[in-house]
């Protein structure tokens, strides 16, 4: 267990109070973007994650995108935001217009002079960053590991091998994190 002080403001007020907390087992369902960023978060927070996917070895999929101001702001926070800029893109304007003329899409970024812009980055250069920054930060990947459910604190997987428990005192997980199945859970108190 680790003892850390924080500061909890409440309206304005700073009170220093005492906060134990432990250190937790997560496990992690999918290597995509959101996924690696969770991961490397927190792990760089001092908690054992594994992440599994279906791939048979690391690689993106897909192809170009543009990462907004606050997806860069992530990948920063991860490590990860320098490399990414440095193999992507600036954007300062996206403009589109339908075949008739009419405008459909105009997102003008800094008009405050803050500096921010769109980052227009192939995936294979986007995947890189997160994979390189949840490595570095003692992230655990299972590979070939496709699930295809996740209920009960369980996660199942598509070759039948047993679920893997991921909630209960029995378990070697203490969280959950799926962006497939859209649920999180937060760690048991039980355990």
């Amino acid at each position: 267990m680790r003892i850390i002080g924080r500061r909890i403001g409440l309206f304005g007020l700073g009170v220093k109070r005492e906060v134990v907390t432990k250190t937790l087992r997560i496990c992690v369902a999918g290597a995509g973007g959101g996924g690696l960023a969770a991961a490397a978060l927190l792990a760089q927070a001092g908690n054992g994650v594994t992440v599994y996917d279906q791939f048979d070895s690391p690689r993106p999929v897909g192809s170009g995108l543009v990462i907004q101001p606050v997806g860069q702001m992530v990948l920063d926070r991860i490590g990860a935001g320098d490399a990414a800029r440095a193999m992507g893109a600036p954007l300062r304007r996206m403009l589109r217009h339908e075949g008739s003329g009419r405008r459909v899409l105009d997102v003008t970024y800094d008009r405050r002079g803050t500096g921010r812009h769109g980052l227009a980055i192939h995936r294979a250069a986007l995947f890189d960053a997160p994979w390189q920054a949840a490595i570095l930060a003692g992230v655990h990947v299972v590979t070939a590991a496709k699930v295809v459910a996740a209920a009960a604190g369980r996660l199942s997987f598509a070759d039948g091998e047993p679920p893997r428990v991921c909630r209960r005192p029995d378990s070697p997980y203490d969280a959950t994190i799926s962006s497939v199945f859209r649920f999180a859970w937060k760690a048991s108190s039980a355990s």
